[in-house]
């Protein structure tokens, strides 16, 4: 006697295998095909998590077969596949990609997620003209992530003024970031400056700055002056630890991830709840003793604290000691990872 399955259980079978291979980076997209072509049942499933993220930088762009043109041409004949695009990875170098990576763009106007690689910036006429004609289409993503090696961001930042969630990795900026934004995450050694030419940012609440912010004491005073530091729920910075005048400011602050520990412990921290520890420098054996009581002693001066998270290449001894102490205090204690930490608030789950 044959057993009849709910459709809702292969629905959830069918998304439990691809967001576990999504989390181990090995995505098969032949198997969604498959799945696609079993029945009309499971057709609408897979092609959901199909066409869920699309990358727009493809080497061969040339003739009938370019399957960017081939996907433009599946997408404006099914218009509701382009409903189920979520994430968009798209290129304009060389120029002749940028009006295809614009009409995908204007097919899936549900896009929350846009991954900008060697944007054209308003320095050109060409650039000017692409980003005037990304303005017009009125998308609104809410996260924005741009990588330029040379190229600025700000022709792709005055198209999408209401993002919400931005990445800026070796980009430069020379306008004010948009005042929507509620997470920011800077890779570059001109985050300090960039802070401080876009202020007010009154949404603000999640900073992760990828670069040595307070190295430089000037940056300090300065950046208190801003109003920022007051309003963020969740900082992550490399190099320093934040030094005591800007932790006094910090006075919502509920998660701290650094790569370095203060040389003696703080108790300007009494609101925080996740401490994570990011270790990007290799310590001396003889250094790792007073290093890791240096990590159990903050930690022990922080009252509300309820999460402890280190990464992977963290000292044995250093994670072992953060462990036992978490252990004694009831804290719980993990692996930390940069994404799912960061963008939880977002419930972005295509990352």
């Amino acid at each position: 006697m044959a057993i009849e399955v709910p459709l809702d259980v292969y629905s959830l079978i069918i998304e439990w295998a691809f967001r576990s291979s999504q989390h181990a980076r090995s995505i098969n997209p032949s198997t969604l095909r498959a799945c696609a072509l079993v029945c009309r049942a499971w057709t609408p499933i897979a092609q959901r998590l199909l066409f869920r993220r699309i990358c727009c930088t493809c080497t061969n762009w040339h003739g009938p077969k370019c399957k960017i043109r081939l996907l433009v041409n599946t997408l404006s004949i099914r218009p509701n596949l382009a409903a189920h695009v979520r994430h968009m990875t798209v290129a304009s170098q060389p120029s002749k990609h940028a009006n295809v990576c614009l009409r995908l763009l204007e097919l899936c106007r549900h896009v929350e997620g846009i991954f900008f690689l060697d944007w054209a910036d308003n320095s050109t006429d060409t650039g000017a003209e692409l980003n005037a004609r990304l303005r017009a289409m009125q998308l609104r993503p809410v996260l924005l992530e741009v990588v330029a090696t040379e190229s600025s961001a700000n022709g792709v930042l005055e198209a999408l003024p209401a993002v919400r969630v931005l990445t800026l990795r070796a980009a430069h900026v020379d306008s004010p970031l948009p005042p929507t934004i509620e997470a920011l995450k800077i890779h570059g050694h001109n985050a300090g400056e960039c802070l401080l030419r876009s202020t007010p940012l009154p949404a603000l609440r999640y900073l992760s700055v990828i670069a040595p912010l307070w190295s430089d004491t000037a940056i300090c005073p300065q950046l208190i002056s801003t109003g920022i530091l007051p309003q963020l729920e969740s900082l992550q910075v490399k190099g320093r630890f934040p030094p005591p005048q800007t932790l006094e400011q910090l006075v919502r602050l509920r998660t701290l991830v650094v790569d370095q520990l203060p040389e003696e412990p703080t108790k300007l921290l009494p609101s925080l709840r996740h401490f994570g520890y990011h270790s990007w420098t290799q310590y001396l054996s003889g250094q790792r003793a007073e290093h890791a009581k240096l990590a159990v002693d903050l930690i022990s001066e922080l009252p509300e604290l309820r999460l402890v998270t280190a990464t992977r290449d963290v000292a044995q001894d250093v994670r072992a000691a953060l462990e036992g102490m978490c252990r004694e205090e009831g804290v719980e204690f993990g692996t930390y990872a940069m994404p799912n930490h960061f963008w939880k608030p977002w419930n972005i789950d295509w990352i």
